[in-house]
């Protein structure tokens, strides 16, 4: 199986279908054939332009991998910096002395009190569903 064909800028960042201004099909001497795709990078904003064998195009290559992320999500990550190995260092440590999900949402700073939230209803939900599934068996 082949790897899929992926067009990335200079930069790095992985050419989207949106940020594509022209495709056309090139055909060389030989008989080989290209497609030419011309794109202005939304992370560092320069044009650039690649060459794909037509023999291993896809119009699929410029789509998103597909992850839990929204592309609203995927947008705010694209100018932030990558994870220093420092930061990963210092979360694992914060990991081992927490003593329990308060702790680390004190540490955090409570921004992720939505997510306690949440995991709070679901246990209660549990609960409950539990509960009846006692009630019926009585």
């Amino acid at each position: 199986m082949m790897n899929k064909i992926v067009v990335r800028c200079r930069c790095g960042h992985q050419v989207l279908a949106r940020e594509v201004l022209r495709t056309d099909l090139y055909e060389r001497a030989m008989g080989l054939e290209y497609v030419y795709v011309k794109f202005r990078c939304r992370r560092c904003k320069r044009m650039g332009e690649a060459f794909v064998a037509e023999s291993r195009w896809d119009w699929s290559i410029l789509e998103p991998a597909h992850n839990e992320m929204s592309e609203v999500e995927r947008d705010q990550f694209l100018d932030e910096d990558a994870i220093s190995a420092e930061e990963v260092l210092d979360f694992h440590r914060r990991l081992e002395s927490a003593d329990s999900w308060r702790d680390l949402q004190k540490d955090s700073g409570g921004a992720s009190s939505d997510i306690s939230n949440e995991a709070s209803a679901e246990t209660g939900a549990e609960t409950e569903s539990r509960e009846a599934d006692d009630a019926g068996a009585r």
